[in-house]
């Protein structure tokens, strides 16, 4: 069967990467990318081929007029490739076209508050996969699988740092922390601000005698910051992270992956609080591998609580190493769900 796997965002590609290699033993699995971020950027770092199916806007206006050039653009693809199967994150393009031309679609929503997901994409989707700590019901074409999306590609099974991203990072074996901040400008983040210069400057005077600082964001960095760009390839993050004493950004990706990764984590953003989303609570409250502020003097004041970085890190590894024991590759779990899917369909 053909399958087609839809990315449009860094992280989608590394959560169906080894899903990818299984299913293609015995099928024949094509990449749709959008351009968006650095996707194309990975995708080549990666050496996988893929097929452009648009751009990404960042206003409403762009969005609106920019949806319609990529569902055409997608429907086209779609005609020349002839799929059996889509397998989106949760993808409005491929649950609609799935259906308008009969195609099976598979989703993979993880954060609950989507409600573009919750109303409409998750009613189009033939198979509903997500993780154990998802608290929304979908019904009976709804799958849970026994982590995070994030173990497809940080769990040990898969994930081998590389050290030479520590030489780089830290030739003097040196504490360093890792910034992330993201632009929120997504359709979920509408109402959400990114983070101010002042404030970044603030995290930094924290912690800057403390540790080398480096920071990965979304938007441009302004010249007064520009001396702590993260100087890695794009598909090295991961490395950086594990190696990394300290985690602070607003981005939920990352603050998933340095915890699971044995990286002390701190999030800080307006999605924090009462309606957060059910698998940022569980690292914190169940797992203790991550700290959610709402409010960055909070989150700071945590931080300047912290005596000793490298003991901290050594606890967030024995902790991450606790979760790890025992579990099944997560990869086979979602792999098995969607081989299932394929022989009922046959």
């Amino acid at each position: 069967m053909k399958i087609v796997i839809e990315i449009n965002h860094p992280k989608h590609y590394y959560q169906f990467k080894y899903v990818a290699d299984l299913l293609r033993t015995d099928h024949e699995v094509i990449f749709l990318a959008r351009d968006k971020e650095i996707v194309f950027k990975i995708l080549e770092e990666e050496k996988v081929e893929y097929y452009s199916f648009g751009k990404h806007y960042k206003n409403i206006v762009g969005k609106l007029l920019g949806s319609i050039e990529i569902f055409y653009t997608y429907y086209k693809l779609l005609k020349k490739i002839k799929p059996d199967i889509l397998i989106s994150k949760a993808s409005p393009y491929s649950t609609m076209l799935g259906k308008l031309m009969n195609i099976k679609s598979v989703i993979f929503p993880d954060s609950e508050i989507v409600a573009l997901t919750n109303k409409v994409v998750s009613k189009l989707a033939n198979l509903i996969i997500t993780p154990r700590s998802f608290a929304h019901s979908f019904g009976e074409k709804q799958h849970k699988v026994s982590g995070f999306f994030e173990e497809t590609y940080l769990s040990e099974d898969v994930f081998t740092p590389n050290p030479k991203i520590k030489k780089i990072l830290a030739p003097e074996d040196q504490l360093y922390a890792i910034l992330r901040f993201v632009s929120w400008n997504a359709n979920h983040d509408i109402g959400k601000s990114a983070v101010s210069t002042e404030v970044i400057e603030k995290i930094i005077s924290k912690i800057k005698d403390r540790m080398t600082i480096y920071i990965t964001s979304e938007a441009k960095l302004p010249p007064c910051l520009a001396k702590y760009s993260l100087p890695i390839p794009k598909n090295e993050i991961h490395s950086a992270l594990y190696y990394a004493s300290l985690y602070i950004g607003d981005s939920q990706s990352m603050a998933t992956e340095s915890a699971l990764l044995g990286t002390p984590a701190f999030r800080c953003n307006k999605f924090v609080g009462e309606h957060d989303m059910n698998a940022f609570i569980v690292l914190e409250k169940d797992l203790n591998l991550l700290y959610n502020f709402s409010d960055w003097d909070k989150a700071l004041e945590k931080i300047g609580e912290i005596e000793d970085f490298t003991e901290l890190k050594n606890e967030w590894q024995d902790k991450a190493k606790v979760y790890y024991e025992g579990k099944k590759d997560i990869n086979i779990e979602i792999f098995d769900i969607i081989e299932e899917e394929i022989t009922r369909s046959l």
